[in-house]
């Protein structure tokens, strides 16, 4: 809860140290962010401890006791510039997105949203928790800087493109004959 979480902070600030101190302690990243980092982060890259980790959920909130919470940290965002563009053998997926309007509007739209992502095999159960929905109230467009509208299916498949880095990482460790995986990252803040 936001309770917990608020109880957990103020525990590590009584102790004079930052979420992002108390983060790096537990994670043993005590010498800072590498010297060297790729420009987006790939499946190669989340096998990197020094460059991400995978943990047991350290953060006071719970699902169901039927579910593994886990969470990820990173020095190289999940979502960037370079990691939204199209790789060799790649193809968008629209054509919307060779538009450069377009793709200025829907790299906004997944920078500023929660990004929900899933990998398992049966996608529709991930539609029917109705991801990007909060960005889309009553079903109305979410509208960029730039004026453009982003339907809220456009916003899955933007979140579903930004974070297949990620996907392709979950899928090889987690293969989906046993195991589901909703994730989601939030906008980076300061704590």
């Amino acid at each position: 809860s936001q309770k917990g979480y608020n109880f957990y902070k103020n525990l590590i600030k009584n102790h004079n140290r930052t979420i992002k101190d108390e983060l790096a302690r537990v994670l043993k990243w005590t010498n800072g962010a590498p010297e060297h980092l790729p420009k987006y982060i790939d499946a190669k890259a989340y096998g990197d401890k020094e460059l991400s980790r995978i943990v047991h959920n350290i953060f006071p909130y719970r699902g169901a006791d039927t579910e593994s919470h886990m969470t990820m940290f990173t020095w190289v965002p999940v979502v960037n510039r370079a990691g939204f563009e199209c790789k060799d053998n790649e193809k968008f997926p629209s054509e919307e997105y060779t538009k450069s309007e377009k793709f200025e509007a829907l790299l906004e739209y997944v920078e500023k949203v929660n990004l929900v992502g899933y990998v398992g095999q049966d996608i529709t159960k991930a539609k029917k928790l109705g991801p990007c929905k909060r960005y889309h109230p009553e079903g109305k467009p979410y509208v960029a800087s730039n004026g453009l509208e982003i339907t809220q299916e456009e916003g899955w498949e933007a979140n579903q493109w930004a974070g297949r880095h990620f996907n392709k990482f979950l899928k090889d460790h987690f293969p989906i004959q046993f195991y589901e995986v909703m994730w989601i990252r939030r906008p980076s803040a300061d704590e």
